[in-house]
């Protein structure tokens, strides 16, 4: 996401509906992942349970945790002042 970055580095808060765009592009995103076949021993495995077992194994946590609109949940005036946490939090978005 564009934003985080920015967030990071001059503490910009974006508009609620940046935010909300960028969780809906992690959701699909996380969808997605889910029937994205992968390559193992130079074949590629389209199997289902296959790719949703190696998912939830690797990154489906981390994605989910990041993709939360954790600002909504618990609401603005409890992030105030822990932007600094938030930003941290969101940050498993650019380790993908």
């Amino acid at each position: 996401s564009v934003t985080i970055p920015l967030g990071i580095a001059f503490d910009l808060m974006p508009p609620r509906e940046v935010d909300w765009c960028s969780t809906a592009f992690f959701a699909v995103d996380i969808t997605l992942n889910f029937v994205t076949g992968f390559y193992q021993n130079g074949i590629l495995v389209m199997r289902q349970r296959m790719i949703s077992q190696r998912y939830l194994g690797s990154w489906f946590f981390i994605d989910l945790f990041a993709s939360m609109p954790w600002q909504t949940i618990f609401g603005e005036s409890q992030f105030a002042g822990s932007s600094a946490l938030l930003r941290v939090a969101k940050f498993g978005k650019l380790l993908k």
